[in-house]
C-alpha cells in the first residue's frame, strides 16, 4: 500500500462526492466497498490514508464511520447586470469561473429578481438598460434592509464626471468605465468581495448565522457525542404579503420574526438561511414548539398598526408558518440526509 492506486482513489472519491451532492453527509467503508468493487479491507486502508493526507475526513454518525469531502469555503457569487451578452461573458473571462460562482440579469428588473431570489456577494451593473436603468436600480438595493451591504460596482461606458458623481450619490462602491481594463476589474473585485465577507456568514435582515455556519454547525455537532434535533421553519406565504401590501411589510416580518425566535429559544442554535427559512438546532422535545406559530401571530397586529383591521382579519394578511420537527433517531436513520434541512 506504500503506492496508491490512482483509479481506487477516483472511484472513492467520485463516490463519496457523488453522495454529498444527493445531500448525504458521506459514505461508510461498506458502501464504498460495494460501490467500487473493492474488499472493506483494501477500501479501508485507502479511506484512513486519504484522511491522513486530508483528502477526506471521517465523522461519527450513529456509532458508523462516514467518509466526507472536507467543507471548504464557498465560491463568492457574482451577479452581472449588462443587456449586452458579449458584456457579461467578457466579465466572466477577465474574472475566472474558478474564483468565483456567477449569474446574470439582462434588464434592470431581471436584476432585481435574481438578487431576491439568490443574494449574490457583488453585483457589476451596467447603467445603461431598457426599461430600468442601472442607477434606478442601483438606488432601489442602497434603499433595501436585504441588499443595503451588497457592494455594487458600477461598470459603463459613461465616463463623464457627472455620470460617476451620480453613480457615488445612489450608493455604488466603484465605478468602471467601458471599455475596461481586466487586471482594474480584477482587482476592484478582489478588494469589494474581501470587504464584504460578514454578510456571507449572517443573514442581513435578522443578523442571525446563514447556510454557512448552519452547516458549519450541523457537521460540528454531528462529530461529537451529544444528540440535537433539528426544526424548519418556513414562512409560507411571505410573498403574497409582499404583493398586497408592500416589501418593506416582509422585510418587518422578517426581522420580528428573527428576534422573536432568538428571544423564545435563544439557547440553542437559531439561523435563518434563506429569504423566508430558519433552522433551529436543539435538544428540545417536539412538543416545545407545537406553540410557537400561535405565540408569533400575536405580535403581527404591531407590525401592520397603519392597516385596516378589515384586511388582518384576511388570512392571506397573515405570515404562515410551517413548521418540520426532525428528530435525532431520523438523522441516524437516514444517516445524517439534509435536503430537507438545507432546501431554500
Amino acid at each position: 500500500m506504500e503506492h496508491l492506486s490512482e483509479s481506487i482513489r477516483s472511484k472513492i472519491i467520485n463516490y463519496i462526492e457523488q453522495q454529498v451532492k444527493n445531500n448525504m453527509i458521506g459514505a461508510s467503508v461498506l458502501e464504498i466497498s460495494k460501490k467500487i468493487g473493492h474488499s472493506r479491507i483494501t477500501v479501508g486502508k485507502y479511506l484512513e490514508i486519504m484522511k491522513a493526507e486530508g483528502v477526506l475526513e471521517a465523522k461519527t454518525v450513529a456509532q458508523a464511520k462516514i467518509y466526507t469531502i472536507p467543507l471548504k469555503n464557498e465560491k463568492p457569487t457574482i451577479l452581472i447586470v449588462d443587456d449586452e451578452p458579449h458584456i457579461v461573458d467578457l466579465v466572466k473571462l477577465s474574472l475566472d469561473s474558478a474564483n468565483y460562482n456567477f449569474t446574470e440579469a439582462y434588464s434592470g428588473i431581471d436584476a432585481l429578481e435574481k438578487v431576491f431570489t439568490q443574494l449574490p456577494d457583488l453585483i457589476i451593473l451596467d447603467l445603461m438598460m431598457p426599461g430600468m436603468d442601472g442607477y434606478e436600480v442601483c438606488k432601489r438595493l442602497k434603499q433595501n434592509t436585504v441588499t443595503e451591504n451588497v457592494p455594487i460596482l458600477i461598470l459603463s461606458a459613461k465616463s463623464k464626471f457627472e455620470d460617476k458623481m451620480e453613480g457615488v450619490e445612489v450608493g455604488a462602491d466603484e465605478y468602471i468605465t467601458k471599455p475596461f481594463d481586466p487586471k482594474e476589474l480584477v482587482s476592484q473585485v478582489r478588494l469589494l468581495v474581501s470587504d464584504n465577507t460578514p454578510h456571507i456568514e449572517h443573514n442581513h435582515i435578522t443578523n442571525l448565522p446563514a447556510k454557512k455556519l448552519l452547516i458549519k454547525e450541523i457537521n460540528k455537532r454531528l462529530s461529537g457525542t451529544e444528540e440535537f434535533n433539528i426544526v424548519k421553519i418556513d414562512i409560507d406565504n411571505l410573498e403574497k404579503i409582499n404583493a398586497r401590501l408592500n416589501h418593506q411589510t416582509g422585510v418587518d416580518i422578517l426581522h420580528i420574526f428573527g428576534n422573536f425566535l432568538s428571544m423564545k429559544y435563544g439557547e440553542d442554535f437559531v439561523s435563518h438561511i434563506g429569504l423566508k427559512n430558519f433552522v433551529i438546532l436543539t435538544q428540545k422535545k417536539q412538543g416545545q414548539f407545537k406553540s410557537l406559530a400561535t405565540d408569533y401571530k400575536k405580535f403581527i397586529p404591531f407590525i401592520y398598526s397603519d392597516i385596516d383591521s378589515g384586511k388582518l382579519a384576511n388570512d392571506s394578511y397573515m405570515p404562515s408558518l410551517s413548521i418540520k420537527y426532525i428528530p435525532f433517531k431520523d438523522l441516524q436513520d437516514s444517516r445524517g440526509r439534509l435536503e430537507t434541512i438545507l432546501a431554500t
